[in-house]
């Protein structure tokens, strides 16, 4: 028998950095969701008519860190987490999306996509 890991990580965690390196989701052989941003998850959801207790899943996310309830803690609004990652991802100028979500904002998320880059990169071998 055959089997596949299949990974539930998608965009805004995957460009923020927020999954475990390595982990169930990092090795997955296939990430369905990873091409839709955590903001389009609910909508799509609702619409497949995912029971409700599946859908407001709002429970703890210890792969990030350890004390951390949600990663909503960690990144704030994910529509706005989303909005400008999207942005960033569209070449939109950083003075207008600092101008719309805020400078510090802004700033914050692109820190995160930088310093976890190396999340998103094969592994390092000698071979």
């Amino acid at each position: 028998m055959l089997g596949m890991v299949v990974g539930a990580a998608n965009r805004t965690e995957w460009l923020t950095g927020t999954f475990t390196q390595f982990g169930c989701d990092h090795i997955a052989d296939v990430m369905p969701i990873l091409h839709l941003y955590r903001s389009q998850l609910e909508v799509l959801a609702t619409h497949l008519h995912l029971p409700e207790e599946i859908r407001k899943k709002k429970t703890a996310d210890p792969d990030v860190l350890p004390s951390l309830d949600n990663k909503g803690g960690l990144l704030g609004s994910f529509e706005i987490a989303d909005q400008i990652l999207w942005g960033i991802e569209n070449d939109i100028p950083a003075a207008e999306l600092a101008m719309r979500f805020g400078q510090e904002r802004t700033l914050y998320i692109r820190t995160l996509m930088r310093k976890s880059a190396y999340y998103r990169e094969t592994p390092y071998s000698l071979i």
